[in-house]
């Protein structure tokens, strides 16, 4: 049974640290469509129909706040911007995912990289909008389990699984308006979990918790059609454990981090529906590896090396529900 070293006081401390920046978004954040009523005064761009097709001359990218200043896109001969943002948005993707990691630290296995290929998974996606400026959104991300002979001079196969879940609260920023760039950009900041397991001739386990900032770039490129290109950064404490046949369960605390690069394009069919489709990378940085501590179990060892490197990459295809 692992150990936990002041779980519940590091637990409260990362939900009281995200409750206060929660706190800050909220001071000052703009007049919001709720604080005005819909009518002739609100010169064509309150209560249109919602969601509407994204297009140049009346596009949102699902951000519009219509009775305040919108943000106008000139479309050749008006400037004008009617769509309204959604309440609740969902988005699933088909996510299948390489897993690169280091290279083994077994001299009986020196030059053996830790690679897997691709291992299908599944994202989702719920959002709910709190306002026209702010959004909560949860996602997660699991089903991604490989298993590869990557030790092929000794027969040691290789069991790794990955689980993520994020909860982040997302602010829109107020962009200039620009008659040749149609774009809306947004920050997020949030809590972010992850589970990193993995098997060989020793088995690895680190419950990586921790808060996260990003950030959203939205280009509307064609009618219907825009790109989306996310960065997120986080800082985990992980409670690392490893174990082996020829020592006992060692556990260890350490500080991790996680690189989150996202490029989507995206092509609305239908006012509710969109397609998208893209490519993701994740580098994570102080872990306990498999393939690292594979050398420990040679002697009667009582050290964990969490010092590893992994990133996890690959296409993704899905679909964007928003009402």
């Amino acid at each position: 049974m692992r150990t936990r070293h002041g779980g519940f006081s590091r637990t409260a401390s990362y939900v009281s640290a995200a409750l206060l920046a929660c706190g800050l978004l909220a001071v000052g954040h703009p007049a919001v469509a709720s604080d005005c009523e819909c009518g002739a005064d609100a010169g064509g761009y309150c209560c249109p129909q919602t969601p509407r097709l994204e297009e140049f001359g009346g596009w949102s990218l699902f951000w519009h706040d219509p009775c305040t200043t919108p943000t106008l896109c000139w479309a050749g001969e008006h400037d004008s911007h009617l769509a309204q943002a959604p309440q609740v948005y969902v988005s699933v993707d088909f996510l299948p995912l390489f897993r690169d990691g280091p290279e083994s630290n077994n001299d009986a296995t020196a030059g053996n990289d830790d690679d897997v290929e691709f291992q299908p998974g599944i994202r989702a996606l719920v959002g709910v909008g709190l306002s026209d400026w702010y959004r909560l959104e949860f996602s997660s991300l699991a089903l991604h389990s490989w298993k590869d002979s990557c030790y092929s001079d000794n027969g040691v196969n290789l069991w790794s699984e990955l689980d993520n879940s994020e909860l982040n609260v997302r602010r829109r920023i107020a962009m200039p308006t620009d008659r040749h760039v149609c774009a809306e950009m947004s920050w997020l900041v949030g809590l972010r979990y992850m589970q990193v397991d993995e098997e060989s001739s020793v088995t690895t386990e680190n419950d990586l918790f921790g808060a996260q900032i990003g950030a959203l770039a939205q280009f509307l490129v064609h009618d219907r059609a825009w790109i989306d290109f996310e960065i997120k950064g986080a800082m985990f404490m992980n409670e690392a454990e490893g174990s082996g046949p020829n020592w006992q369960v060692v556990n260890t605390d350490c500080t991790s981090f996680l690189g989150d690069l996202s490029l989507q394009f995206n092509y609305q069919f239908a006012p509710s529906w969109t397609i998208r489709a893209g490519y993701n990378a994740m580098w994570l940085t102080g872990v306990a590896l498999a393939g690292e501590n594979n050398a420990n179990n040679q002697v009667d060892a009582q050290c964990l090396d969490h010092d590893g490197d992994v990133v996890y990459h690959g296409p993704n295809i899905g679909l964007i529900w928003a009402r």
